[in-house]
Order: C-alpha cells, then sequence, then structure tokens
C-alpha cells in the first residue's frame, strides 16, 4: 500500500471518483466486477464499491498480489512476544489485560484495566493509546476535543453475520490451495471464509478436521435505518436458512 504522498500525482483524481464508477464507468467493466471488489472492501475499509474511493481502494487491493504475511496467533502473540523483549530490557508488560479507562489529573494519569476477572489502577507518567479509534470515546473521553468527540458521533457500525463450520477433513482445502482467506462472489449471505489453522503448520494436512469461519458479505445500505433494519433482519433469519446458504456456497466454491 502506497502511501498517498509517495503515489504518482496522475492517480490523484482517483480519490474523487468511487471504486464503482471508476471500473464501471471509466474501465467499462460490468457491475458485477465492481460488486465483487465491493464485497472485500466493506469488510477491509468500511465501505462498498459506492462509498470508497477508487485510489484508497486499488492501493489497498494491490497489496493482495505481493507476498502473503500473517501474524500467527494474531495481536495476542505479538503482545507476548513483546512482553518478553520488554522483560529482557529490564522492564515489565502486562499482557491479556485490557484497559477500561484512562484519565488525567493531577499532571499525570490513571488507567483502570481488568485481568480476569479483577481490576487493577495504576498511574502511568504517560500513555500511548493504540488501539480503533471509535472506542477512544469511551476510554477516554476527556482527552478528546469536541470536534472530535462529534466526529465519533458520525461512525456507524454495520452488523455482519458469522458462522463457523466444522470440517470432517481438509483434504479439498489442501488440494485447491486455498489461502488464509477465501473471498467468492454470489452467496446469498456470505462472502468469505477464513481456515482457523492457516497460519499453522498444519494447514498442509490433508486429513485434519478444520473450523471455517465465513462472514456476511454486508450489502445494507450505509446509513443507520438501513443498518438498524439489517440487524433485525439478520436476527429474524431461522438458523435453517443460514445453514442450507453455507451448504451451497461450499458446495459451489470447494466443488
Amino acid at each position: 500500500d502506497e502511501p498517498a504522498d509517495r503515489a504518482d500525482v496522475a492517480w490523484d483524481a482517483l480519490s474523487h471518483r468511487t471504486l464503482r464508477d471508476h471500473l464501471v464507468e471509466d474501465l467499462g467493466h460490468p457491475e458485477a466486477v465492481a460488486q465483487f471488489f465491493g464485497a472485500f472492501t466493506v469488510d477491509a475499509l468500511a465501505g462498498d464499491e459506492r462509498q470508497v474511493n477508487a485510489f484508497t481502494a486499488l492501493s489497498f487491493l494491490s497489496g493482495e498480489t505481493r507476498g502473503l504475511f500473517a501474524l500467527p496467533g494474531g495481536g495476542g502473540s505479538s503482545a507476548r512476544l513483546l512482553a518478553r523483549r520488554v522483560a529482557g530490557a529490564g522492564a515489565r508488560l502486562t499482557a491479556e489485560a485490557s484497559a477500561v479507562s484512562v484519565r488525567e489529573e493531577r499532571g499525570g494519569y490513571t488507567v483502570i484495566y481488568a485481568q480476569g476477572t479483577r481490576f487493577f489502577r495504576m498511574r502511568p507518567r504517560g500513555v500511548v493509546l493504540a488501539g480503533q479509534t471509535h472506542l477512544q470515546r469511551w476510554l477516554c473521553p476527556d482527552l478528546l476535543d469536541a470536534p472530535r468527540l462529534r466526529a465519533l458521533d458520525t461512525i456507524l457500525h454495520a452488523p455482519v453475520v458469522v458462522a463457523n463450520v466444522l470440517l470432517r477433513s481438509a483434504r479439498r482445502l489442501v488440494e485447491l490451495g486455498l489461502g488464509y482467506d477465501t473471498w467468492y462472489f454470489g452467496g446469498e449471505h456470505f462472502a468469505d471464509f477464513v481456515i482457523s489453522d492457516w497460519t499453522s503448520g498444519a494447514r498442509h494436512d490433508p486429513d485434519r478436521p478444520v473450523v471455517l469461519t465465513f462472514y456476511g458479505a454486508g450489502r445494507a445500505p450505509f446509513d443507520r435505518e438501513g443498518q438498524g433494519q439489517e440487524r433485525v433482519r439478520l436476527l429474524g433469519t431461522p438458523l435453517s436458512v443460514y445453514e442450507d446458504s453455507l451448504r451451497r456456497d461450499l458446495e459451489r466454491v470447494l466443488g
């Protein structure tokens, strides 16, 4: 992903075009092509082909053609590795804990965090907040100014259905050489699935049982009314409908 200030200025105009308009109107591709990539950007960039600009979307999507990378174990493993490195330098880092309150007071800070079923209070000299911005309004509201708080009020959370499917054998996944996250087009309720143990050496074992985690496409209108109706629809859809949809997707994608 090239930062905007490092990109060729010839591509700046794409910042003012949606991904859909660039693919369909500028390049002449069918709507289905834009919708296919929209299913990906709605998850990765928080907007479908009608909401994200073409410059950002193409920059992000082009990263899929480069070398694959993964963080085995996710952010938790990274935190544990960092804790060991910090301990080696004579300092201490607490892992598997979640901050619930950060306050600035008397020239310093007060942090309350939860670890297991217990809460702890600490008063550090400084604080670095490295998390999603929309959580900061609840974590440290007094550290945010009025314009930022108003901007956070505009954030819209989109409901997405998630389902875990257990396969008795991973043979077909190995035969197809599928990656960590497989996207497909044409699903009624789902758009992609993640192979749970792909980041481990087990992904090469065709005889292992494996869990696939499926994620919905999130195609509802991006407004509060539309997302509210989508939440009701997802909760009101019978489980059997989701199960039938998953079976059709698996038969079609895996063959």
